[in-house]
């Protein structure tokens, strides 16, 4: 939606848009893909010994943080919040052993 604003001399052009639920998870969507290429390409841009080098992190390593991302995203949402964590704390629990 384009409207248009009259000040004192001035007429200056505002653009508006209007954004749906559905328009806003497209966006977020999108976004996400965005950020996780650019962290995936990054690290596949380094030696192989760097990314899986041992740091003081949760999931003790790069690697394993991007996997614990890719693996978290594909998990259903749940109707309920807590059944979310309940199914992020057993993958981290089972991610960690290894």
């Amino acid at each position: 939606m384009r409207q248009v604003v009259e000040e004192p001399g001035i007429a200056a052009e505002i653009e508006t848009q209007s954004r749906s639920s559905a328009g806003s998870l497209v966006m977020l969507q999108q976004y996400k893909e965005w950020a996780d290429r650019i962290a995936f390409e990054a690290v596949m841009s380094i030696p192989e010994e760097e990314a899986m080098k041992t740091r003081l992190t949760t999931f003790k390593n790069m690697v394993h943080t991007l996997n614990h991302v890719h693996v978290i995203d594909d998990i259903p949402a749940p109707p309920h919040q807590t059944e979310a964590r309940l199914h992020a704390a057993e993958y981290d629990r089972h991610t960690l052993k290894h």
